[in-house]
């Protein structure tokens, strides 16, 4: 009976209802090339979509409590995506219980930790996976839903989520063996968005990726290398959206090397850059022709 059932019940029994019931979403992300796949994953579900470039911003859209679920960057100027979400967290009443997924390209543990420190109910890795964007919106949207449906639950008592799923376990492998494509993520891009918006990023992904290689490639002699972390994590994460999956390979073991100050490791990669991003932007003409 409906009486007894527990909230655990009732999320389970909301969650295919949820995946078809429009959410309202704040998406937080910097990129434009990353914030237009993530935009057509979720307006192709028909879910209304507020967007902020920064973490400053998302913390003042956040503030009223109007959104059914948060996507958070991780790496944004400025304020990033868990100062941001620590913020949030300390909103009162339900706007501070809003549910907030990470999205980030690096899927270190260290890293994914800090997300889950910060407040953050699930992670989501770089390039996002529309089927699990899907699952994690359904599932964060049905508990949303029982929280208001529980019978006895106070108005803005919200239902507890399972614990923190274990972080995903991808180490970053080696440029030489990855593929100019990720194929099979492309054609489950293309089938979620169409060829022709696929298409669309695709033509703007040289002028997206232009600044990060003209940092990248070819890395100076004497410059600290730490300072590269940086644009060679925002590499890896467009390429890896658009499936390129050996230039995101090569651009995340450059942002390893330049963490670990390693500035020989960062030259010889550095050296290897521009052919693979010329090769991979050719190959995915070719794909997408």
């Amino acid at each position: 009976m409906l009486g007894g059932e527990s909230a655990e019940g009732l999320v389970t029994r909301h969650t295919i209802e949820e995946n078809r019931r429009p959410l309202r979403i704040l998406l937080a992300e910097d990129n434009p090339v990353n914030r237009e796949v993530a935009l057509g994953l979720l307006k192709r579900h028909g879910h209304s979509v507020t967007v902020v470039t920064d973490g400053a911003e998302a913390v003042e859209a956040a503030r009223p409590g109007d959104f059914d679920v948060i996507l958070m960057d991780v790496h944004m100027p400025g304020m990033d995506g868990t100062e941001a979400s620590r913020i949030v967290r300390g909103f009162p009443g339900p706007q501070g219980r809003v549910p907030i997924v990470a999205l980030s390209a690096s899927v270190l543990k260290d890293e994914v930790d800090v997300c889950f420190e910060a407040g953050m109910d699930e992670f989501l890795a770089k390039p996002i996976d529309p089927a699990a964007l899907t699952r994690v919106l359904a599932r964060l949207g049905a508990s949303r839903a029982a929280a208001r449906t529980v019978p006895g639950a106070a108005p803005s008592q919200a239902v507890p989520l399972p614990g923190p799923p274990e972080p995903p376990s991808r180490a970053v492998p080696p440029p030489a063996t990855e593929p100019l494509l990720d194929e099979a993520y492309l054609r489950a891009l293309v089938d979620a968005l169409g060829v022709a918006h696929v298409a669309a990023l695709a033509a703007a992904l040289p002028e997206e990726m232009d600044p990060h290689r003209q940092q990248l490639a070819p890395v100076a002699p004497g410059i600290d290398v730490t300072a590269l972390r940086a644009p060679a994590h925002a590499l890896k994460g467009v390429a890896a959206n658009l499936g390129l999956s050996a230039l995101a390979a090569l651009a995340g073991a450059m942002e390893e090397a330049a963490r670990d100050a390693d500035a020989s490791r960062v030259a010889k990669l550095g050296a290897d850059l521009s052919g693979c991003a010329d090769a991979s932007l050719a190959a995915l003409r070719r794909f997408l022709a």
